[in-house]
């Protein structure tokens, strides 16, 4: 695989754990700033939404061979948060506690990976 393709490969990547990311912590919010059952259903959007990302960043890891221990890790901490979130959905449960725990190690992944994804294009676009 060429430089080029690499650095595209791995840009598309970022973008999509960005998307994945981001709509599952809006699921999160949407529980927490909507009234009665509805919320649970635009947290349902949300984590629809999310998992297409989600998917897609899958199928780019393994397609492309780009196993590395950062996505992995983000990509368990996201396994469990959406476990924790469909719990809550199911069960129209109010007490969200695991879930946020969930979602703060889901955040901190993301952070780390992301970081870790956007040094590699810097120095992939040095050279």
């Amino acid at each position: 695989m060429s430089e080029k393709q690499m650095w595209y490969d791995v840009s598309y990547m970022q973008e999509l754990m960005r998307a994945a990311f981001w709509d599952a912590y809006e699921a999160y919010e949407a529980l927490h700033n909507n009234h009665g059952d509805q919320r649970f259903s635009i947290a349902m959007n949300y984590l629809v939404l999310s998992h297409q990302s989600y998917v897609e960043l899958n199928r780019m890891k393994h397609e492309k061979d780009l196993s590395h221990y950062e996505i992995d890790g983000f990509l368990t901490a996201y396994d469990e948060y959406k476990f924790e979130l469909k719990k809550v959905i199911t069960a129209k449960d109010e007490n969200t506690s695991w879930l946020y725990s969930k979602k703060e190690m889901l955040l901190e992944s993301w952070k780390s990976t992301n970081e870790f994804l956007s040094n590699y294009i810097k120095s992939a676009t040095k050279k």
